[in-house]
């Protein structure tokens, strides 16, 4: 095969695919979400979403009706996940306050005393000294009464 007949632009946009592609991989393994561990799972999702619109727009695609099309949906997605959406938002409140972490001990306005096992997505999980386990949702967490235990 003779490189002497294709075109350079081909050629430029080929290693611009090989360098996202690249960076990609190096962002999927270096990035880390200790502050939000729940959203380690979108880590990839987001790190692929983004090159691919970046190799898309490179090779001559319009992005901007696909984005368009994502925003509408994300409306649509977002209205009917309004509950889940707010104890999301409640979750990054609680962990960017910092009002607790795994391993503290707690009490919480109507519920028993107990250590905190989990900070999850729509739920902290408790375990109380008699070994219940309270599954209590952070939208409660983070609009009422906190009481930390100093360890």
């Amino acid at each position: 095969m003779d490189f002497t007949t294709i075109p350079l632009d081909y050629i430029t946009k080929g290693i611009f695919v090989v360098v996202v592609l690249a960076l990609a991989l190096l962002a999927r393994r270096f990035i880390r979400f200790r502050q939000v561990p729940f959203l380690k799972p979108f880590r990839g999702v987001l790190i692929w979403g983004i090159a691919f619109l970046l190799i898309l727009s490179n090779l001559g695609f319009n992005i901007s009706s696909l984005l368009a099309a994502a925003g509408i949906g994300g409306i649509a997605l977002a209205l009917g996940m309004q509950s889940t959406l707010e104890s999301f938002f409640s979750s990054l409140t609680l962990l960017t306050d910092k009002a607790f972490h795994v391993g503290d001990t707690i009490k919480i306005a109507g519920y028993d005393e107990g250590k905190v096992l989990k900070i999850g997505f729509r739920s902290t999980i408790v375990e109380t000294a008699n070994k219940r386990i309270l599954i209590i949702p952070n939208k409660l967490l983070a609009s009422g009464v906190i009481e930390k235990k100093k360890t």
